[in-house]
Order: C-alpha cells, then structure tokens, then sequence
C-alpha cells in the first residue's frame, strides 16, 4: 500500500511537472539505467566548425574555441572568420561574464550570455543533485534535471546519440542538442537547434581537442572586467 501511495505521487509530480511526460523508472521495476554523462571531466578545449543556419539564409562558416574547467564551471569561448579574425570573445565563472570582444552584429544584447548558457548546457554538467529517471513517449530513457530556469533532460537515443533538451518553467522548448557520436566521441558532431521567432541552427564539425593551459581560462574569483552578474 505505502509502494502505491509512493507511486501514485511520484506519477502526479510527474504529470504535472512542465515538459513532454515522463514514465517514472519507479513504475518499470527492473528497468533501471545509468544518466547520459558526455560532460569532460578535466580542462579541456574545443575547435569546431560551425556553420550557422537562419530560416532561409544562405548559411555562415566560423571557427569556435571553447575551452571549459568543469572544477570551476569556468568558460572561455571565442568565434573566428575563416581568415582567421577575432569576431567574438568572452569569458565566464561563476563570479559572472566578461566580454573580450564583440564585433557587429554579434555585439547584440543578449548575445554573449545566450552563448555561455548553449555552452554551459552542452559542455558542463547540470548543476541539480536531483534527478528524475524515467522514460518519454517513444520509450527512450530519459534524466530530467530541474535547473533554475527549467528542465533539462539528456537523452540516449536508439541509435546511440545523445539529446540534450532544454525547457522554459513554461514548458516550452527553447534548444534542442544531438550529439551524434554518443558516448564514444560525443563533441565530434553536434546540432544544436533553437526554435521560436528567432529560429536557427548551428552544425558544428570537431576539428581539434586537447588541454588547455591553465591560463587560457577565467579565474573563480576575482574575475576583472565583469559586465554582467551570474545567473
């Protein structure tokens, strides 16, 4: 009876939690599985390709540095012309976000912190202890993380695939991430779709990995030139 009782809550939090509904792993004994977790665990830094797609406009190359220490939660990201020309930089910890660099139109309100937020969403791990397993519609597993904006849920797909899914407190869908190469090479192939009016894509191709040096990234303290505070 107290197992029902459980269950029966567990169900109703569920139903009316904001995003697509889960089927609690509590209700499927037997079935349990481990959170996708592509996330690095030390220092690390990325080069990508990236190409960027609005609706129907002709799509845009640049080159993307991220590098990210997830101790730290501390990010510094930086896009490239393919000449090679800064047209973007800016770093971010936890003491808040700092612009290097921003040249027109990336020099957007807005811009910068929507860009740490895609990075953080895809390189760092969610920052909830608390985790809601279960499986979606389509009989994929799912991890629901409560974040201080939303939802977050990572997905393994049938094909191997991981999915990141963010969702607003309203519900709604505001970025959609595939990393294709799973867990064996998750940041070899990422698509990262952001629906609504301003809609676009960003397909983004590994070039380079590797270690940063320690310097390369923002400090937890004491971080100069801060312009906007933490979220």
């Amino acid at each position: 009876m107290k197992r029902l009782l459980v269950l029966t809550v567990v169900l109703l939090a569920a139903s009316c939690a904001p995003g697509p509904k889960i089927t609690p792993s509590l209700a499927t004994p037997g079935k349990t599985f481990d959170c996708p977790f592509p996330y690095p665990q030390t220092k690390s830094r990325f080069i990508h390709a990236i190409e960027v797609r609005r609706g129907t406009q002709a799509k845009t190359a640049v080159i993307g540095v991220t590098l990210v220490d997830p101790a730290s939660r501390s990010i510094s990201c930086a896009l490239m012309s393919a000449e090679g020309m800064a047209l973007f930089e800016a770093s971010a910890s936890p003491a808040g976000l700092e612009i290097g660099r921003a040249l027109p139109p990336l020099d957007k309100e807005g811009f910068a912190r929507n860009m740490i937020d895609d990075i953080e969403m895809i390189f760092l791990a969610p920052r909830s202890a608390s985790v809601q397993k279960g499986t979606l519609a389509d009989g994929a597993p799912v991890c629901r993380y409560r974040t201080d904006d939303g939802l977050l849920d990572t997905v393994r797909a049938g094909d191997g695939t991981i999915r990141l899914m963010k969702y607003t407190k309203n519900g709604v869908l505001s970025r959609s991430v595939t990393l294709a190469g799973g867990m064996s090479d998750p940041y070899a192939a990422i698509e990262l779709h952001a629906p609504g009016v301003f809609h676009f894509s960003l397909i983004m191709t590994l070039i380079e990995a590797g270690r940063p040096d320690d310097e390369s990234l923002p400090q937890d303290k004491d971080a100069g030139g801060v312009n906007e505070k933490p979220h």
